[in-house]
């Protein structure tokens, strides 16, 4: 039985979406195909801390981008009911469609369960679903707590909320014997944080609590730690290559907002980034949080 979409909390597709776009990446096609494919890359990992559920629960994710986690999450539990918002209407079109062409809903009957909507004010009643799923959300949202409050507010008693997230100053490429690619990495991170939240899944579990969910469990994760002595080269090239495809995006915007930095440098950052895969020792790697909180009864 393939994982269905629901409308039954939702208050409707003409959900006003107020916020503030805290999302630095753009919804060009290349940026919507690119969601895809690091879903795919960190489906695994992503679906390696999801809470238990049972047959016929609603799953509500918040920030559904492009349909992807929703896509995954529906591969792994054929059995859940579906639903999600995005503050882009381009998103919201575009997972409607990847849940379409993935057999997940009847777009006919079932698309609209997909709305535009904001984080900070969820278009749901009051304790009208089961789980609530955030993946990469947090880092880009106006007032996470708020974020986390809302919800909060539509779980059920005894619901689960799932969130994921990264601190992009855990990005390491080694060796790095100039410090090119610490000089790359640490301009993203001024750069991320003046759109977003840089370090943010270490602060979860803190903002969870100060929500009033209970039971908070924080899961740091080095997953995205990939060595030469594990894999071959080419895989380790091909995960350096996957965080340059969303930061080699920013370079004239890095250097706008930093000019003590030429574009050589970090030039010269990316390809240690990549050379990373010819040496003996060489890595490339990240920390990821998994944290799982729960509604009170």
């Amino acid at each position: 039985m393939a994982a269905g979409t629901t409308t039954a909390a939702l208050r409707g597709d003409d959900a006003e979406a107020s916020g503030q776009d805290f999302y630095i990446h753009g919804y060009s096609p290349e940026e919507q195909k690119r969601l895809l494919e690091q879903a795919e890359y960190w489906g695994p990992s992503i679906l390696a801390g999801l809470p238990r559920t049972r047959p016929g629960e609603l799953l509500f994710e918040v920030g559904v981008g492009v349909g992807a986690v929703l896509k995954l999450i529906a591969s792994a539990r054929p059995d859940l009911r579906l639903a999600g918002i995005d503050l882009e209407p381009r998103q919201v079109d575009a997972a409607r469609r990847t849940l379409a062409q993935a057999g997940v809903c009847d777009r006919a009957q079932g698309g609209n369960a997909i709305v535009v909507g904001q984080a900070e004010r969820l278009p749901l009643s009051d304790s009208s679903v089961d789980h609530c799923v955030m993946v990469w959300l947090l880092e880009h949202v106006a007032d996470p707590l708020q974020a986390l409050r809302e919800a909060w507010r539509v779980l059920k008693p005894g619901g689960t909320l799932y969130a994921v997230e990264t601190d992009y100053t855990t990005l390491v490429a080694f060796p790095d014997p100039s410090g090119a690619f610490a000089d790359l990495r640490d301009t993203f991170v001024k750069r991320f944080d003046r759109d977003g939240r840089a370090v943010c899944g270490p602060n979860v579990g803190g903002w969870m609590s100060e929500a009033g969910f209970v039971g908070v469990r924080s899961d740091e994760v080095r997953s995205g730690v990939w060595s030469v002595a594990e894999q071959a080269p080419g895989a380790v090239l091909s995960h350096a290559n996957y965080f340059l495809r969303f930061i080699e995006p920013e370079f004239d915007a890095m250097l706008r907002e930093t000019p003590s930095i030429s574009r050589g440098r970090l030039e010269e950052g990316a390809a240690a980034m990549r050379s990373a895969a010819t040496h003996r020792d060489g890595l490339v790697g990240i920390h990821i949080w998994r944290v799982v909180g729960e509604k009170p009864q």
